[in-house]
């Protein structure tokens, strides 16, 4: 009995970048989240965490400086795309 083919499926939206991968790419920088926090003014690592986790569109632009890394590429769900 022959299989039938399977269709092929659309490419689905671009997902954020794991959390571990952001935190690791700071760490190359020889950053960390609390220090990311303490040079933007935030008393608390876990605002700069937040970012993770939640849109805070000025942490998402300094942790994408920082890395090197387009913040397209890191969040591709928070940014809009342009037409």
């Amino acid at each position: 009995m022959a299989s039938k083919p399977k269709p092929k499926r659309k490419p689905g939206p671009k997902k954020n970048m794991h959390p571990a991968y952001i935190k690791a790419a700071l760490a190359e920088k020889g950053y960390t989240m609390a220090r990311l926090s303490r040079e933007m003014g935030y008393r608390q690592h876990n605002c700069a965490n937040q970012v993770l986790y939640r849109p805070w569109p000025k942490v998402e632009k300094k942790v994408a400086e920082i890395t090197g890394i387009p913040r397209e590429v890191i969040w591709p769900e928070r940014c809009r795309p342009t037409p």
